[in-house]
């Protein structure tokens, strides 16, 4: 591993794997707490608040999930078998899932209170 620091950046190689998907580069917010990690050997990107709370994590660009400055959950995207979910939290607690299912041209919206499945339809 070959590490290559700046105050505001640092980009660590690794030399052992494929050239592309080998490096893990981490950006700072002046404050010193992290604003951005791209690693290519995961293909996960995390971006972060001032605060150090993480803000939004993408992984493999087929789930995305964000978060408030508090941490608490606020959205998650993700790719199923069937097509793309959508769900939506408030102060961490679920609200709403929007799933889509591409085999039978279907959508289905579920809805929440308290974290408990309250209504389903199908659009």
């Amino acid at each position: 591993m070959t590490t290559l620091g700046i105050s505001h950046k640092k980009i660590e190689i690794y030399t052992n794997l494929k050239e592309g998907a080998d490096q893990i580069v981490t950006t700072y917010h002046k404050n010193g707490n992290p604003s951005k990690e791209v690693n290519s050997i995961k293909n996960i990107t995390k971006e972060y608040y001032q605060n150090g709370k993480l803000k939004i994590e993408i992984i493999d660009s087929k789930a995305t999930t964000k978060y408030d400055p508090e941490g608490k959950l606020t959205e998650k995207w993700y790719i199923t078998e069937k097509g793309n979910c959508r769900e939506l939290y408030d102060k961490g607690v679920i609200t709403q899932k929007t799933c889509e299912d591409r085999s039978i041209k279907e959508t289905t919206v579920s809805y929440y209170k308290d974290g408990k499945l309250v209504e389903t339809k199908k659009l």
